[in-house]
């Protein structure tokens, strides 16, 4: 069992629960009693015009019914989208330092190329992600998964390591969501 990661404040052995972030700096870890502190250090240093919060567990991020859906379908197939999106921020928050690349074609959303081993290794922790289907199975996403569900997955992740999770649910708030009936 790998060793857990604790808090970057000076004498703490606390386990960290978020990572804090800003553009062009290495993000600090933090416990909870910490993260305002690494919030206001980041301030302090200058760099933290845009610091951002994001938990370390992944079940921590939850699409609430105020956000809209990635996808917009309701059901097993969102479930198995955000259920892809925070398996691929799982992975990435474990491996800082990877770059994956991408490469797709401009109007056509099923298709998406992975173009490094970080791109594979990023997709394949999300097809490796569990789900509940409608009728009550659980299963891997990468069994259910369509081109379009890894391609707006990656796009998500992609958005939320870039804006951090509360300007992402600002953005997502106020989308639409499936329609009963429709």
């Amino acid at each position: 069992m790998p060793e857990p990661r604790r808090c970057s404040q000076e004498g703490c052995t606390a386990a960290a629960e978020w990572r804090v972030f800003w553009p062009g700096e290495a993000p600090l870890l933090a416990c909870t009693p910490h993260k305002m502190h690494a919030l206001n250090l980041g301030t302090a240093m200058g760099v933290a015009i845009h610091a951002e919060l994001l938990p370390l567990d992944p079940a921590a991020l939850v699409w609430t019914s105020e956000m809209g859906e990635i996808s917009g379908m309701g059901g097993s197939y969102e479930r198995g989208l955000q259920a892809m999106v925070r398996a691929g921020l799982a992975w990435w928050d474990a491996h800082p330092d990877a770059d994956p690349r991408f490469k797709g074609y401009e109007n056509v959303m099923g298709v998406l190329l992975e173009d490094n081993a970080d791109a594979k290794a990023l997709t394949q922790a999300m097809m490796d992600a569990r789900t509940t289907m409608d009728d009550g199975r659980e299963v891997r996403c990468g069994d259910e998964a369509t081109g379009a569900m890894h391609r707006w997955g990656v796009n998500h992740i992609f958005a939320i390591r870039r804006l951090g999770w509360s300007d992402y649910v600002r953005q997502m708030t106020g989308r639409p969501r499936e329609q009963e009936g429709a």
